[in-house]
């Protein structure tokens, strides 16, 4: 979530709760602790912790949308979360596992498209790279500790 995003969640909190006090800097104070959520999965959440809360905080928004995306994985189903990675290259498999389960959990994978890559369809893999390029160059510019390579 982005700055101007998070300046319109902000102004719909502060017309639905008229008694929290926001200040104007209030965005880009509680910016820090909410970017890495998506503006898509907080206004899925937002009307159901005005509904809960009187007062609603960045880490009410970021537990309500946790518990968006582990709803999310559930409703998926453990068993059906497993990569197409080899499993006997351990680097790969973990990133692909953690890639697929970020598909899932942030609502851009469906059961269909979880069907299609689990079928190897083309297009659906790309997602998938998104999240697991990052993590396989991560791990490639990674040094050995000196202890280890002798």
């Amino acid at each position: 979530m982005d700055l101007q995003e998070l300046t319109r969640l902000v102004g719909y909190l502060k017309s639905a709760r008229p008694q929290q006090r926001f200040e104007p800097d209030t965005p880009e104070a509680w910016l820090p602790v909410l970017k890495h959520i998506t503006v898509e999965d907080a206004r899925i959440m937002a009307p159901e912790l005005v509904r809960a809360r009187e007062w609603i905080g960045p880490s009410d928004i970021e537990a309500a949308v946790a518990r968006l995306r582990a709803r999310r994985l559930e409703a998926a189903g453990v068993d059906r979360l497993w990569p197409n990675a080899d499993p006997d290259r351990p680097v790969e498999y973990a990133a692909e596992l953690r890639a697929v389960r970020g598909m899932v959990s942030s609502g851009r994978w469906g059961p269909d498209e979880l069907e299609a890559y689990h079928r190897g369809e083309a297009g659906t893999l790309t997602g998938v790279e998104a999240f697991v390029t990052p993590a396989r160059g991560e791990l490639k510019r990674r040094k050995m500790p000196r202890a280890l390579t002798g």
